[in-house]
């Protein structure tokens, strides 16, 4: 990868891609469509903030917990 900006004084890099940036497709409604693809109930288009990414995914964690005997 190539690093394309850095701040200073600060860990954070953004790094070259020959994607656009679309407020339309932000990185929470990708992970949502991921999630989504391997079984969790999620709608990647209603995914603007990470705490309803988590939510979704914490639900799926209890959905799918192995019943005690």
């Amino acid at each position: 990868p190539r690093v394309a900006a850095a701040r200073p004084g600060d860990d954070a890099r953004f790094f070259a891609s020959r994607e656009t940036f679309s407020i339309l497709h932000l990185c929470n409604h990708w992970t949502a469509g991921v999630l989504n693809a391997g079984g969790v109930t999620i709608r990647p288009a209603r995914s603007i903030f990470s705490s309803e990414v988590m939510r979704s995914v914490r639900a799926a964690e209890l959905d799918t917990a192995v019943p005690h005997a």
